[in-house]
């Protein structure tokens, strides 16, 4: 039985047809939680999150700032995301520059005690 990664983060529409990880966009695109608790506080949506022990996070920055216009539940949440103290768990482990146009950067933090956090990086410095 092999351990399927869960991956907090973006595009979780088109992710998982390229990635054998389970994606949950914080945005609430692919997940009933988010798109039913919507208007709900903002967070109970984050405790949510880290309630389902991501072993990634995929938060956007454009240079040091992050990102907070996406649109949905979370999207003016990423930096509440990152200062959150149950974030210390992660570590960042990569940064990519968005393709169309640049305007921001998918920056990749992995859980820490993740047992394959070596294959992880690996996996995303290639």
């Amino acid at each position: 039985n092999v351990h399927q990664l869960l991956v907090v983060g973006p595009d979780a529409g088109a992710m998982p047809y390229f990635s054998e990880a389970k994606w949950l966009d914080p945005i609430g695109l692919n997940d009933n939680f988010i798109a039913r608790h919507a208007r709900g506080p903002k967070a109970e949506l984050i405790d949510y999150l880290f309630e389902r022990n991501p072993e990634i996070f995929i938060l956007c920055k454009v240079g040091s700032r992050f990102v907070s216009n996406f649109p949905g539940p979370l999207g003016d949440q990423t930096a509440r995301i990152f200062h959150d103290p149950r974030f210390s768990r992660y570590v960042q482990v990569a940064r990519f520059q968005k393709n169309s146009g640049g305007r921001y950067a998918y920056v990749f933090y992995a859980r820490r005690d993740l047992p394959t956090l070596e294959n992880v990086k690996r996996v995303l410095r290639n």
